[in-house]
């Protein structure tokens, strides 16, 4: 059985070079979505004939490397659409295989885009039940270096020059200021091409989700484990940092990724991981590390609770990533909620949180979880780990409980793990 997709793919306005050179030039871009495992979604391509030769490429993968070419996605004959299949959800690229001609020195080749500043070009997501979480994207970035180190206080779960906007991730509201939350930090993985949340813990070390780290590689053919150098982590803006005319932020090098031991990528257990930084930050309004729980309050009693990040909006097939930082108030599901929505993906180290419109989304992966206590301090109860396919903002969200794992945490960050 097959399903139509409602959106067609766009036909690029690009211009053909003859020569004699096989080139492969853009032809058309959109995204196309399986929204089940059991059918095959077709999203045809606009103006496309059938002695075309057309190849398919993923900008960015929605559903978390489950869209292999062949395996899931593809060209039909005759080249009438695009296919997906098994939940692949991404956006692709369709290109056009051409003759052209080595262009001048003075000339740009044809192929050759830019990023804008209204474009992201890259997008992640919170794990969704049926895939694995970050989604990819094309996009290159060039790390800067962290300032040197300077004596500072850290007031952990601090907010600077704050304004509650209320209720309004989906349902939530967006900041451009890095006082706001200003332990939040965007991780970017170069071997995937993904994206992820995480927090500041300490000067050299940022949590974040286990599962942003693991990709299926075409090349091995297996799921592969990301390389500290091919992980980068920015810090010190609301603002996402891709598609920039100025430098925003500060980009992190990354010498140690520590996913826990036990972490299972079918059950989603302990979903949890610490990144370790080559020089420590500095704090200042925009970089603060988030208080941690102590364990002697469970999520359910606490209040105050918040998610922020840089995923997609709603569940709609065009979703992108955000601009700039979203956050919204989420109150923390009961134990038998979570249960009963979640089967056997959740267990005694994770929880839920979320009502309908407000809740973390595809792209906020690994991200904080925040209640405020009485002292006036944020204090981070969870991680942000999964979601049922298309349910963002409908179901309640499944997050890494933190008082679970203070242990490990404290005894990675003092290097006896």
């Amino acid at each position: 059985m097959s399903q139509i997709a409602a959106l067609l793919l766009v036909t690029l306005g690009i211009g053909l070079c003859h020569g004699q050179q096989a080139t492969l030039v853009p032809f058309a871009s959109g995204p196309c979505r399986s929204t089940s495992p059991y059918y095959v979604t077709r999203c045809p391509i606009s103006t496309a004939t059938a002695d075309m030769v057309l190849v398919a490429r993923v900008t960015a993968d929605y559903s978390g490397n489950r869209c292999i070419q062949g395996r899931t996605f593809g060209i039909a004959p005759g080249n009438a659409y695009l296919w997906t299949s098994g939940s692949c959800y991404a956006l692709f690229t369709i290109y056009s295989s051409v003759t052209t001609t080595a262009a001048p020195a003075t000339t740009a080749p044809a192929t050759t885009t830019r990023a804008t500043a209204t474009t992201a070009p890259a997008t992640t997501t919170r794990t969704t039940i049926t895939t694995a979480a970050p989604t990819t994207a094309s996009t290159t970035t060039t790390a800067s270096t962290a300032p040197p180190t300077t004596k500072a206080t850290a007031q952990c779960g601090r907010q600077f020059n704050y304004t509650s906007n209320g209720f309004r991730i989906v349902g939530g509201s967006t900041t451009n200021r890095c006082g706001d939350y200003p332990w939040m930090a965007l991780v970017y993985i170069r071997s995937s091409s993904s994206l992820c949340g995480g927090s500041i813990i300490d000067s050299t070390h940022i949590l974040t989700a286990a599962h942003c780290f693991f990709y299926y590689s075409s090349v091995t053919r297996k799921t592969e484990k990301a390389k500290p150098l091919e992980v980068a982590v920015y810090t010190g803006t609301a603002i996402l940092p891709f598609g920039q005319t100025t430098t925003v932020g500060v980009v992190r090098v990354v010498v140690n990724v520590t996913t826990h031991p036990a972490y299972d990528d079918v059950n989603l257990t302990n979903d949890i991981a610490i990144l370790t930084l080559s020089t420590p930050i500095t704090y200042d309004t925009c970089h603060q590390p988030i208080c941690l729980v102590d364990g002697t309050k469970t999520p359910q009693n606490a209040s105050g609770c918040k998610v922020s990040g840089w995923g997609l909006n709603s569940n709609d097939l065009n979703a992108t990533v955000q601009s700039v930082l979203n956050y919204v108030d989420v109150p923390v599901a009961s134990d038998l909620t979570c249960s009963t929505t979640y089967g056997k993906y959740y267990s005694g180290t994770n929880y839920c949180a979320g009502a309908p419109g407000q809740d973390s989304c595809q792209g906020d992966s690994g991200g904080p979880l925040v209640c405020k206590e009485s002292d006036g301090r944020f204090y981070q109860y969870g991680v942000v780990s999964a979601g049922l396919d298309g349910q963002c903002g409908v179901s309640v969200g499944l997050y890494t409980k933190v008082a679970s794992f203070l242990t490990w945490i404290y005894q990675t960050v003092s290097g006896a793990v």
